[in-house]
């Protein structure tokens, strides 16, 4: 990018929708956060808006919008979005073309904010896994600065890998996988069959107590913990990355808390197993940066990267 350039970057969760106009050295010029408006037609009309007022904001016309949504995203067309409303097929670049006469680019949410955070972290030529702990569970991984997609867009779903002996039900339709066991979702779930209020954080601080119910929120918190260095053991057994970076609302609510657990649960499987010690996967882990907008600058960066190959 040019000194002069501008380009917007666009988070869309189940609960909030980030719009960032970022210049060329990746800084945030302007940034907007409003509830995400679910549904293929409102969402459009309301990122139509939406990015009427970044560009108005932005020092100069953006020259290209990248947007991170959940689902499968392939060529533009995303489906099975359903946290945002979305239970088809949508042609949100094409749209969203239409009425900015923009480049768009749109990549799976997890996805944009592994390349974020390769962007925002570390050196262009790493390879990571980004972590997402959030309502679910899920993975991005980038290599070189690649994003790794798969055959089909279902790459890193490792949130629905089954773990042997867990019987939990998960949204999948499967029984035992690490979203049912290590999600937001499922972990409040669980809190509140046993009696235990507050959020996942709390539930952390009440294991450090005595009684039952630190007991209780002991177990939970360790189930939990023990799903995830799976997680991040599969990671970097599938694609030896470098870094493992836990992100994620869950995950960066609960910060360098919840690294260090998972370090703690990898490293005593490197103490039974020497092969897991000379790969070093505790030393792989790190918690996201706060405050930092991974999703939308990876969008960002996304579109950028597209442009560029197209011209």
């Amino acid at each position: 990018m040019s000194p002069n350039s501008y380009g917007i970057g666009i988070d869309i969760g189940g609960t909030t929708t980030r719009v960032v106009v970022f210049d060329h050295a990746d800084r945030a010029v302007h940034h907007d956060v409003a509830p995400t408006v679910p549904g293929p037609e409102p969402l459009v009309d309301d990122l139509t808006c939406r990015v009427a007022a970044a560009i108005e904001a932005s020092p100069s016309r953006p020259s290209t919008i990248g947007i991170g949504i959940p689902g499968t995203v392939r060529d533009g067309v995303v489906a099975m979005a359903l946290n945002v409303g979305i239970d088809g097929k949508l042609d949100l670049a094409g749209r969203l073309a239409d009425r900015t006469a923009l480049p768009v680019r749109v990549e799976n949410d997890v996805n944009a904010a592994a390349l974020g955070a390769c962007t925002a972290l570390f050196a262009p030529d790493s390879s990571l896994t980004y972590l997402s702990i959030g309502t679910g569970v899920a993975a991005g991984t980038v290599v070189a600065g690649d994003i790794v997609r798969g055959a089909v867009g279902a790459a890193g779903e490792l949130g629905h890998v089954p773990l042997p002996g867990r019987v939990e039900r998960c949204v999948c339709g499967q029984s035992g996988c690490i979203e049912a066991i290590a999600s937001g979702r499922s972990v409040i779930a669980r809190m509140r069959a046993e009696g235990l209020d507050g959020a996942v954080v709390e539930l952390f601080e009440t294991a450090d107590g005595s009684g039952v119910a630190a007991e209780t929120a002991a177990q939970i918190c360790g189930d939990m913990v023990g799903a995830l260095g799976w997680a991040v053991q599969l990671a970097v057994l599938m694609n030896d990355v470098e870094h493992i970076v836990l992100g994620g609302g869950v995950a960066v609510a609960l910060g360098d808390r919840l690294a260090d657990a998972v370090r703690s649960d990898l490293a005593e499987r490197e103490r039974r197993a020497p092969f897991l010690r000379e790969i070093d996967l505790s030393g792989r882990v790190r918690a996201a940066v706060p405050g930092i907008e991974l999703g939308a600058l990876g969008a960002h960066r996304s579109a950028l990267m597209t442009v560029g190959s197209e011209r």
